[in-house]
């Protein structure tokens, strides 16, 4: 599926979550990697009321020049697919922008600063999470976290998800 068919299926799944809550639900999200751009994809072009806060933990906001890297590999392919994973390469072009900048919402994002490795030998723009760079995480003038933590094990720290609980709970992160 693309970036955009598994932010209409969240929009779906929302939806129904929402009418059954009623009307006092307020609505966080925590994302890992590509959920980020699927989210901002959804708080871009649907309309999701009542949405708070969200974390994105590592997100390819700008693409990953990884994913750039190997597009052509069977094994990518193979992982990823034809859809998501192809955009994780800007292909189409311009699907970044595509994805939006979320208005009237409290973003934090988590950004991976100090991996002793790459998740794959291809060279990757320091500091990074051995699949994201810095720079590929940050959007606009969301506050980042940077924490010395690895793309996948960061799901694994207990000190992250404290981290995203004060930003959910208080709209920045404890310094």
């Amino acid at each position: 599926m693309t970036i955009l068919d598994h932010a209409k299926d969240l929009y779906e799944e929302i939806s129904c979550v929402v009418a059954s809550a009623g009307d006092d639900v307020e609505i966080y999200f925590v994302t890992h990697s590509l959920g980020g751009l699927v989210l901002r994809y959804l708080l871009t072009h649907y309309e999701v009321p009542r949405t708070r806060r969200a974390v994105q933990i590592v997100p390819p906001n700008q693409g990953a020049s990884v994913a750039r890297q190997l597009k052509d590999g069977l094994f990518y392919r193979w992982l990823y697919g034809r859809h998501a994973g192809r955009q994780l390469t800007e292909d189409p072009r311009g699907i970044f922008a595509e994805c939006g900048v979320p208005q009237n919402v409290e973003i934090g994002i988590v950004a991976g600063v100090s991996s002793p490795t790459k998740v794959i030998n291809v060279p990757v723009e320091r500091p990074h999470d051995g699949v994201v760079s810095y720079r590929e995480a940050v959007l606009g003038d969301f506050p980042v976290l940077k924490l010395k933590v690895g793309h996948t094990s960061v799901l694994f720290l207990t000190s992250v998800w404290r981290h995203v609980a004060f930003f959910l709970e208080n709209g920045q992160f404890e310094v």
